[in-house]
């Protein structure tokens, strides 16, 4: 993993080695994509996408989640979960992170969404890959990884 600093938003996370790098000029999102591979016959990239967002006075962490898990699921047709758990970042403070099967690009979806609330602010990482590639347990790591990484500067 290797850190990306935001120029704008105050916040670090780690990304896989060779990804391409795509921030918002707001600094409030930024994307990451693996290297394409063939997938059904059409170029797929695994991803991950960052979202900063202020938190709202008094939400908990279980309304979050229970909020970014109901806008995956509108725009995840089949979306099941997994698991979920809840496990301390590398800053000391929780984080929880989903695990999903979803239908998507003519095939299913292995999805890994985490979130955690970071002085007033609300990080929302969404990683997508397929349950058809056969390395998609380690990007599932390494979107696991990233999650857990992120820290407010």
């Amino acid at each position: 993993m290797q850190p990306f600093q935001a120029a704008v938003g105050g916040y670090v996370i780690g990304y896989p080695r060779g990804w391409e790098v795509a921030p918002a000029a707001d600094g409030r999102a930024v994307a990451f994509f693996g290297p394409p591979v063939l997938l059904r016959g059409a170029t797929f990239r695994p991803n991950m996408v960052l979202s900063v967002t202020p938190t709202p006075q008094g939400v908990d962490d279980r309304q979050v989640v229970a909020t970014a898990e109901a806008a995956l699921a509108q725009a995840m047709p089949g979306l099941r979960r997994l698991g979920q758990e809840t496990i301390s970042a590398d800053d000391g403070r929780p984080v929880t992170v989903g695990y999903y099967l979803a239908d998507g690009l003519g095939g299913r979806l292995y999805l890994v969404l985490g979130v955690a609330q970071r002085d007033a602010r609300l990080a929302t990482v969404l990683g997508m890959t397929s349950p058809d590639l056969v390395g998609y347990r380690i990007h599932a790591g390494l979107y696991r990884a990233a999650i857990l990484s992120f820290r407010m500067r």
